[in-house]
């Protein structure tokens, strides 16, 4: 990956983009106007450099004389991870702080894939909450795909 065009993404999410969280989702989003009715380039460039990401054009009006309101969104945690790695050496600390402060909070969050140690089904925990299938087996060990 050419190391100029990564440090100027991470000069673009450093000055434009914002690190959020929703309640089971890590996001990182840049946003632009636009005078004409079409993607900026500046945000086509980025999710090209990054490889990942969509860009939409917001519904609302933008602040600026009501010009579009572009967006380049990442809400993958994975992939967050991935911009944070690729951009870190080149980003502030302001931005570095925000992003551990988004992602501390999600790291409970993720999903992970498990099989059950009774039916080998394949099962999905998200934090501390397992999603049930049809095991009918209890254990106190949790890794069980159902307390039925």
């Amino acid at each position: 990956m050419d190391r100029e065009a990564l440090a100027w993404a991470a000069g673009i999410v450093d000055g434009e983009g914002s690190f959020y969280s929703s309640q089971y989702r890590a996001s990182l989003a840049v946003s632009q106007t636009n005078r004409i009715n079409a993607v900026p380039e500046m945000l086509s460039r980025l999710k090209s450099i990054l490889g990942f990401g969509f860009i939409s054009q917001q519904p609302r009006a933008g602040r600026l004389g009501n010009l579009p309101v572009w967006r380049w969104v990442v809400s993958d945690h994975e992939h967050v991870q991935a911009a944070l790695a690729m951009l870190w050496p080149w980003l502030g600390n302001v931005k570095r702080q925000q992003a551990r402060t988004v992602l501390a909070k999600h790291v409970s969050h993720v999903r992970v894939e498990r099989v059950c140690r009774h039916c080998s089904s394949t099962f999905f925990t998200v934090g501390r909450t397992r999603h049930k299938l049809n095991c009918n087996v209890r254990s106190p060990k949790a890794l069980f795909c159902s307390d039925k």
